[in-house]
């Protein structure tokens, strides 16, 4: 992406999208290279304060945090139960009847090699 063909807002959506899609944080340089920005860095900065500052001051549910030397999309807390309730995991599993076998020679045979079992 070359910053004299493109607006700051273009330039905005395209960072916003590289944040959204990673899952760690991305530092500046990398979305300087991605983007392909090679002169100037101080619209870069704009577009990222920008976008930092859009974010932060809304009523959204996710936010622009600078993290380990990166910026990164993340929950607010206060969705924290909403989100832990969306990735709750039955944890109650029941094991096959194989499986169960499996364990009780396990158990049983201790120790045991693989070939035994």
């Amino acid at each position: 992406m070359n910053e004299d063909r493109h607006t700051i807002e273009e330039l905005k959506s395209a960072i916003e999208a590289i944040l959204f899609v990673s899952a760690k944080p991305i530092t500046k340089n990398t979305i300087q290279k991605v983007l392909s920005i090679n002169g100037n860095i101080e619209l870069l900065d704009r577009a990222l304060q920008d976008l930092i500052t859009e974010y932060n001051n809304s009523e959204r549910g996710i936010f622009i945090r600078e993290v380990a030397g990166g910026y990164q999309v993340a929950s607010r807390e206060q969705y924290g139960d909403i989100i832990k309730r969306l990735f709750q995991e039955n944890r109650r599993r029941n094991l096959s009847r194989h499986a169960l076998e499996t364990l009780a020679v396990i158990a049983y045979k201790q120790p045991i090699t693989l070939a035994e079992i």
